[in-house]
This record gives C-alpha cells, structure tokens and sequence, in this order.
C-alpha cells in the first residue's frame, strides 16, 4: 500500500478544518481514479509524516514552461499576495538556443501554500510584465540530420510517458472561458456551501492574475474585457472574501464606470441570470426564458428544445427552470454583502440606487464589446410576446407542469451523468436547480456537489473551473497515435506492408506508456445505451466514446472517431489486424497493465462521501475478450458513428447528435456571446476524423455488414469537405486554432479517400490547401496564429511562431506530400530549437475555441502534436527495414 492511500484513508479534505488551522502549510496533489481527477491540499506535516513526496506530474502541472511571448497568457504579471502584501517570487531566466525566456515561480502558487486567511491586507503588489525577446534567423538546414531529429522526438516522447497518470491517461488544463468559475462561486454561495480555505486562496490568486490593464476581465484569458467578464468577476472576488479596497477592485469599477447602459446592466443573459438569482439584479431586467417550451410536443417545429445543439438544450433548461421559478438567494436582504455589492455595482458605478434602476429599459441591451451575435428583429419580437405572456397570459396550470417536466430533464442529465452533467454551466445551473427544489440534505444535491471538485483545476496561475470534467480520453487518443507514429516507421524485411514491432519492445517505457493508454481508452468507451433516452432527446451511446470521462458518458463524433483510431493503431503495430495469433502476445503485455490500473494505489484517494449516489464497485477480473477491445465493441462503435451521419448539401458529421432542425433557427440565438449554438452544426474536423476512423474500420474489417453504409457516408461526407474549403485554400477549424488546425483534418480526411491522387501533385483542392498553409509560414521557419482567427474567419499571425501550429501545418504538408522538403525541415528545425532540454515543449498561447468567440486550453498539445509531426517526418522520410 502506497503512503497517499495510508494518508487518504485517515484524511478527507472536505472535512478537515482548515480555517481552525489556517498557519499549517499546505501541499497540492493530482489524484486520479479511472479518469477521474482532483487536486487535494494536504498539510504539510501530515505529508511529512507519511513521506508522501510530490510526483513528477504534480510537478509537471504546476510549473507549465513558458516563454511568455505573451505576459497575460497563464501568467499575467505576478500575482499579488493576499495573505501579508509581501512577495514571494524569484524571477529565473534561461536561454535556450535563439530564444530568451523569463520565467516567473511563485512559491505560493505552486507546490506549497500558506493557509493564512488571504484577506488581511489591502495593498496589492505588481510588476513590469515579462518580457520575451526572439532573434529571427534564417539558417534552417544547418545541422538538421536524421539522427537529431530521431534523438530529440525520443526525449520528447520519454519525457511525454513519464507524466503519464497511472491510470493510462495525460492530465491537463482545460480552462481559458473566464465566466465559469466565478458560476461555481455564485452558487456555492446561495447553496450555504463554504469552499475549503486553499481553495477559495488559489481561486482568488487565478481571477485577480487575469484582470487586464484596463481592470476589465475578458471572456477568456486572453480576450479584450468584457462586462460579462467583468462583472461576473468582480462578483465572485467579493463572494470570495476579497475587499473591495483593493486598488484592483477599485479599477474594476472604474472600467465599469466608463461603460454605457450603467456598467453592469450591459452584460449578457447569462450574467444576468446568475446577478437575478444572487439578488443582484431585478428578474425585469433579463430577457424571459420560459419554461413552456419544454412542453411543446416533439413534432413541433425549430423552436422545440429537442431540437436545439445538446449544450444549448442543456445550458437552457436549468435557466428555463430558475427563470420560471423566479427565486432568489434567500438572505439576499439581510446579507450585508449582497448589499454591499448593490451599492459597488450600481451606485458606485452610475450612481443611481440599486432600488432606482430601470430595469425594463436594459432587459435586452448587451454591450458592444460583449455583442459578437446580435440580436436580430425576429429575437426582439419573440421577446416582446414572451414579456407580454408573463405579464398578462401566463397560467399557473402550465407553469407548474413546465417547471416539473423541467426538473425532472434535470435529474435526468445529472443521474445519467453520474452528476457531472454535459458541461461546467448546466452543472452549477442544475445543482442550483435541485437545491431551490429540494434544499441540500437530499442525496442529489450532496452528490452534486461531491462532482463540482472534478472540475476544479489548479495550475500555476491558480484555481480555475474547467469547460468540462477535464479532455482524458480527446487528449489520449491522440497521444496514443502520435506516439505510435513514430513506431510505423518501422517494417519488417520480408517485403509486407507490416509493421515490425521489436524496436517498440526493445523500449520498454514507450511500450508500458502504450498499453497503458490502451487500457485507458478500452475502459473508457461507453458500454451501454442512457435509459429511456428517446423521452430526453438522446442518441445512441453505446459503443462511443466520450471527450473526459466514462461517467461522463455523453458520446461525440470525433471522440469516437479517435478512440477507433487510437485503438486500431495498437492493433496495427502488433499486426493484430493481419493476424490472430498475435491476439496472444498484446494480451499477456495488457494483462499486468490491466490489474495495475483496476487495483491501483490511487484509485482509493478520491473520497465518495458527499453523498454520491454512485456506489464504488470492483471491476471484475478483465478476460481477454475485455482486455482486447474486438470486433464486436468496435462495431458499436462504428453504429454511433454512422447514427450521427448526416445527409444533405451541408451534411457530414456535427458533435454531439444529428443536426436536428433548420440552421436558420441561428436568427433567434438569445446568448449573444457566441456564433452557431442553436444546432448542432457539422464541422470539418469532425467530419474529417468520422471518414478516417470508418477507413481504418472498412481496411481491418472488410467483410463487416456496415460497409456499404459506410462506402455510402463516405462519398457524401468527403463532397461536404471539398465544399467547406475557403476560397484562399484553408479549412476552417471550428474547435482549435484555427486555419492550420482545420486544414490539417481536410487534407487528412481527403487523402484517406485517395492517398494515391489525394497529394500534393495530383489534386487541385489539396494544392491548394497546402499552398495556403506554406503561404503562412513566418521568417523562423515556423507557423502561429492568432485565436482572432477563429472570431473573425481570417488567419491571423501571431507575433511569433507556436509549436501546436506548426506542428498542424507540418502534419498538412506531409500528409498531402508536398514536394519541397526544405518548408518542411524548417518547421521540423524550428520545433526542436523550441524543445526543452528534459523534453517538454513551452506553453504558449491558448489553442482551442468553441462557438467562434471563446477561447479553450489545451496543454497536452503542446506535447502531442510535435511529437506526432516529428514522428511523421521520420516515418515518411526516414524509414526503416528491419
């Protein structure tokens, strides 16, 4: 027994005290069971006194290597200390071939924290911000060899398997949206519930380290400020216990001030909502949400929620419930702090009383700088009936039934979600949904909240709450196909197209990272249909896979899709698709794997008190047929892939479920903040990994009954490619940033279908992709580009080159065969003159987008998609026979 699971069975943070022992110094570590992750803060002495040191992947997580092109990128300066006003940082500055980088340690944000109460003191402290400088250069061929390259992409991938989580996936952060934490916040403090002291301290250092200069807050780290943003922030600082004295607050205020409409009552329907019911804002000033429509028949047209992308549905419908509920905050009269923020926020701000306020005049005004999807005439008219039906026609009959069938949506989404829910916003939305309804002694609502730490992230900037319970499985099916890239290179000497896998084992930890990730993704895939889903408008689920988490369980598209590849690419090295005696030797390398993971010393660090309504079950000894995912369960998987095809001229594959109505329904979008959330809209990534994962099925599978479905979805799918390319040549990415990463799952998926004439010489649309992406190529032989992409649809440089986007843009041009190799070894040169020397890859700036207009993080990029453009570069132009 490991001394963490001797220390976890006699400590549970959530019942230890810290407030009662706020000097005891206190240590951060990642736990992790079957996927699930949580950061727990341990006193230091007890950690002593069971000689529990910190792991390398706390390490790893804590301390992101930054080059700091972007000084308001993780790190926004360095973060004022609430604890005494003193500082404790050291400043360490290393050089790393051409490039000069500052990094900043603060010792209290990393591994060891005080536990003093954060707000003894108002003086704030700052710095000049960091600065990075980097000598372009021209000479890229020189002393680029096979050897280097071979050398460095090992490093890289040891050092990739050594923070590998036990349990066989790569833990990461997944924030960036900064509207999601100060959601929890909210309702943690309506609900009565008190967040332990380390966490409120790191949650404060994380919101206080991404004001901009202008003491707004934007939408995510690195967007302009926002009153959403801004107020919302603001809000949670103060919930949090951070005074308003503090000349950050004050200049806060002071962007407010400056801000039409009052300030406050310029921001969106969200942060309204969450201002209504924390007793902030009058129920008269957001725009009405009924919950009625949930009672509209299926068969109802476009309006029906039904019919709405699952992320919308889902986010609505808890607004639906507590707007038609129209409580609030029950303390909110006679808790002095909710009148505090009354007056901060309106008299302070406009100067006139909270009492006073129009609220009907700004019930649908939303800032400008918040406005990227306006209102349109049709959403202002429908917005007038609804204020009309609340005023005048609404019957209680109907409302009742409506908040029922709401509520019971409700339970619905958190049972079949083990309570995690979809999503970060309808989790805070629904446990605040169930608490107004049944109050928070009942099992549901304490298993709720049991679920909320699986959200929580700590990094070295802080505590953030994550756009979903982590990218577990998204993160490690990828990973798991660059590193088995590199091993294709590879072939056996008797003249097959085989792979040969004794290089693979004669590298034990390379091999160990494999399986490990196989185990991962193999327990992961969903194994069962949700009940009665038809009633709560959802797919099929079994045989999918999800983006985090088993117990998440919702399954998407490319999820499944990279799942079928990631599997199918460890079948394919040990030649388990050509033959069936090698079934024997993946299984006995699994099977240790396999007990190692489902006994593992972690798995007993999680605490299930709280009130989980999911008893803690012992996984069966795994037989062969589960250690090896067959046939069978990849036939599942296959059938969720093709229930989620769409036909049609805009066809293809979207995320969640079918596109289910008429894009036009897009003119009634009520959120303001983002593009393209009332349907689920096909994408070209996604419809780009559903065409490879099929192919890959088809050539394995030849005889399986689905493939003339499969022939059929993908001549319709690959038409609905072609069609999405710009007219300058470039794909869009609607989920990463931007043009480089879109582009790279077109070529992709098109030469899957034709790897003969799906190059670089033989097709007009795959020149052109190619010649769009070489055309971006910047002076130090690399590619970057700006998240400004994504929100205004044209390719935007970044200052300098990324990683991530190199990476994408050299994986474009291999995969279409473009002919000049020198484009190419610069991006190859460039991406190991930015390598670590222990292996890693900096951190740069954000790299995943949803909705066109809010920013995602995706750390494990920064890893994966190097080492897998590099490992295409040494299968393609370095072979090896063996």
């Amino acid at each position: 027994m490991s001394h963490l699971t001797q220390l976890l069975e006699q400590f549970n943070f959530r019942e230890y005290d810290y407030d009662a022992n706020k000097d005891e110094p206190i240590e951060w570590r990642l736990v992790v069971k079957e996927g699930r992750q949580r950061w727990i803060p341990f006193p230091q002495s007890i950690l002593k006194q069971f000689n529990a040191p910190q792991s390398a992947i706390d390490m790893h997580l804590l301390n992101k290597p930054s080059n700091f092109e972007l000084p308001h990128t993780y790190v926004n300066d360095v973060p004022f200390h609430l604890d005494d006003g003193k500082k404790e940082e050291s400043i360490a500055t290393s050089k790393n071939d051409d490039t000069t980088t500052t990094s900043t340690t603060t010792t209290t944000s990393t591994t060891t924290t005080s536990n003093a109460h954060p707000i003894e003191n108002t003086s704030t402290s700052t710095t000049q911000p960091l600065v990075y400088t980097f000598n372009k250069t021209n000479n890229y061929q020189t002393n680029l060899s096979e050897s280097m390259v071979n050398e460095k992409l090992l490093k890289a991938i040891d050092f990739y398997g050594s923070v590998q989580t036990d349990d066989g996936h790569w833990a990461g952060d997944y924030g960036g949206p900064m509207f999601l934490l100060p959601g929890i916040v909210i309702v943690m403090y309506i609900c009565g519930e008190k967040l332990p002291r380390p966490f409120r301290y790191e949650m404060i250092r994380y919101i206080q380290s991404k004001q901009n200069n202008d003491g707004g807050y934007g939408l995510h780290i690195e967007g302009h400020s926002t009153i959403f943003g801004t107020v919302l922030n603001y809000v949670a600082l103060r919930l949090l216990g951070v005074s308003s004295e503090h000349k950050f607050m004050k200049q806060t205020l002071e962007f407010l001030g400056k801000e039409p409409a009052h300030g406050t009552m310029g921001c969106p329907q969200w942060a309204k909502l969450y201002l209504c019911v924390l007793g902030l804002m009058s129920w008269d000033c957001i725009d009405p949400i009924p919950p009625e429509l949930w009672l509209l028949p299926d068969w109802f047209p476009y309006i029906q929620p039904g019919k709405w992308w699952c992320h919308c549905r889902v986010v609505y419908l808890p607004m639906a419930y507590l707007y038609g509920l129209g409580k609030v905050y029950d303390k909110a009269e006679s808790d002095p702090l909710i009148q505090e923020l009354r007056t901060e926020l309106y008299k302070n701000v406009s100067g006139i009383e909270y009492s006073k306020q129009p609220w009907t005049k700004f019930r649908s005004y939303v800032n400008p700088r918040d406005n990227y999807h306006p209102f349109t005439q049709l959403y202002a008219s429908m917005i007038h009936v609804f204020v009309a039906y609340e005023k005048y026609f609404k019957i209680g009959y109907f409302r009742n039934k409506a908040l029922s069938t709401c509520i019971d949506h409700i339970k619905y989404e958190d049972s079949v979600t083990n309570h995690i829910c979809i999503g970060p916003v309808n989790k805070v939305l629904n446990m605040l949904s169930v608490y107004f309804h049944e109050g928070s002694q009942t099992e549901h609502f304490k298993a709720h909240l049991d679920r909320v730490y699986d959200y929580l992230w700590l990094s070295d900037d802080g505590m953030k709450y994550q756009g979903y319970n982590g990218s577990q499985l998204w993160d490690t099916a990828f990973a798991t196909q660059a590193i088995a890239e590199y091993y294709k290179r590879f072939k056996s000497s008797n003249g097959s197209d085989h792979h040969c896998i004794q290089p693979l084992l004669d590298r034990p930890s390379h091999l160990q990272t494999l399986l490990k990730a196989y185990n991962f993704i193999n327990f992961t895939q969903v194994k069962e249909d949700v009940p009665n889903r038809m009633s709560y408008y959802r797919q099929q689920s079994k045989g999918g896979w999800p983006f985090s988490t088993k117990d998440h369980g919702w399954p998407i598209s490319d999820c499944t899709a990279e799942g079928i590849k990631s599997i199918l690419s460890i079948h394919d090295l040990f030649g388990l698709n050509q033959q069936k005696n090698s079934c024997e030797e993946l299984e006995q390398l699994l099977a240790p794997i396999s007990l190692e993971c489902t006994q593992n010393p972690l798995s007993g660090l999680i605490h299930e008190s709280g009130g989980s309504s999911q008893p803690q079950q012992t996984l069966p000894q795994q037989t062969s047929q589960h250690l090896i995912l067959d046939e069978e369960r990849l036939t599942y998987a296959i059938r969720v892939i093709l229930s989620m095809f769409n036909g049609g001229t805009n066809g293809g594959w979207a995320t969640y479920e079918l596109s289910r109505t008429h894009s036009w329904i897009e003119i009634i979008n009520p959120a303001a903040l983002y593009g393209e959330i009332m349907i689920d809209y096909p994408h070209t990534e996604c419809t780009s990994a559903c065409i490879t994962a099929l192919l890959h099925f088809k050539k394995y599978y030849p005889n399986s009954p689905y493939i003339p479905l499969i022939d059929d979805s993908i001549k319709h799918a690959i038409s609905v490619i072609e069609s999405k390319q710009t007219p300058e040549g470039g794909w869009y990415g609607g989920w990463a940033v931007c043009f480089c990463y879109g582009t790279w799952f077109a070529i992709t998926a098109l030469n899957a279908v034709d790897p003969v004439n799906h190059i670089y010489s033989k097709n007009t649309m795959v020149r052109k992709g190619c010649d769009f992406i070489v055309s971006k190529q910047q002076q130090d032989g690399g590619w970057g580009e700006s998240y400004l992409s994504c929100v205004t649809h044209k390719y935007s440089q970044s200052e300098t080159s990324r990683v991530i986007n190199t990476a994408w843009a050299l994986l474009s041009l291999m995969t279409g065969d473009y002919p000049n190799l020198k484009v190419i070894e610069m991006g190859v040169y460039f991406l190991l003159r930015k390598q670590l020397p222990n292996g890693d890859f900096p951190q740069e700036s954000i790299s995943g987008v949803f909705n066109h207009n809010c920013m995602i993080t995706y750390t494990n990029y920064r890893n994966i998609f190097p080492i897998w453009a590099l490992s295409m570069y040494m299968r393609k132009y370095h072979p090896v026979q063996l």
